[in-house]
């Protein structure tokens, strides 16, 4: 087995351009594809599928180590694999539980790190860009654009409507509907004023949000981001050793 027994070519290419998220991608559709692979074998202690199950869970872990070699991941890109003819049940057990600690931490800091690009809006400029779409919305239903693309702005502001009523805005919703409306055809020009006061208080509410943020943080305080560290295991613990001379009697 390869690395395409777990991933297609086109979902390789698909791939996200940052490692981290791309390892954490190619975790998700490797381990499925495994799955898939054993999912009706039989897993009991006599069975003839066994052989086949430890080819196939020792050349996940192979490709799995080689990706992380390969993106980089701290914590996995220097694992030791253990041979073919020593590989056993315990070794796959310990790597994914290795594989998914990592992925784990490495979900996370995604997380951590969208969060840096999602702005929390004030009750203020939320209502104040809820009146500028209202009225884009108007302005694109009496507007002279074609039906496809009228639906379409229809759509986008639908989604940045419903986007407004969560705590958390992200920054590219608001700067990427500004741009689609400002650069939309037709009649929509001659609502420059309402187009121009959409992107004023985009520009309002991302500068805003980021002032209260960085405030915030400044009286709390941030550490760096951590690097991606391997699991901290207990040490199995050592067997007893007993000195049997002094029961000896001779």
């Amino acid at each position: 087995m390869d690395i395409f027994s777990f991933i297609s070519e086109d979902e390789l290419d698909r791939l996200p351009d940052d490692p981290q998220e791309a390892f954490i991608e190619m975790s998700r559709i490797a381990y499925r594809s495994l799955g898939d692979r054993l999912g009706n074998l039989d897993l009991s202690n006599d069975s003839n599928d066994w052989e086949y199950i430890n080819e196939a869970r020792l050349a996940f872990m192979n490709v799995m180590a080689a990706a992380a070699s390969r993106y980089e991941i701290d914590g996995m890109s220097a694992y030791a694999l253990p041979s073919v003819r020593d590989f056993q049940t315990a070794d796959y057990r310990q790597f994914k539980s290795d594989l998914d600690h990592c992925v784990t931490q490495l979900t996370i800091s995604r997380s951590l790190r969208r969060r840096s690009r999602i702005v929390r809006v004030s009750g203020k400029v939320r209502d104040r860009l809820t009146q500028h779409v209202d009225a884009l919305r108007g302005e694109v239903e009496k507007s002279n654009l074609p039906e496809a693309q009228a639906k379409a702005l229809l759509r986008r502001l639908d989604d940045f409507e419903r986007e407004l009523d969560k705590r958390r805005i992200p920054i590219f919703e608001l700067a990427w509907l500004a741009v689609e409306i400002a650069c939309a055809p037709g009649d929509l020009w001659s609502s420059q004023q309402l187009v121009s006061g959409l992107m004023q208080n985009v520009y309002e509410a991302v500068a805003e949000a980021r002032s209260e943020e960085e405030r915030a943080k400044a009286l709390l305080g941030q550490e760096p981001q951590k690097a991606i560290a391997p699991p901290n295991r207990k040490a199995s613990p050592t067997k007893p050793t007993f000195d049997m001379d002094d029961d000896i009697p001779f």
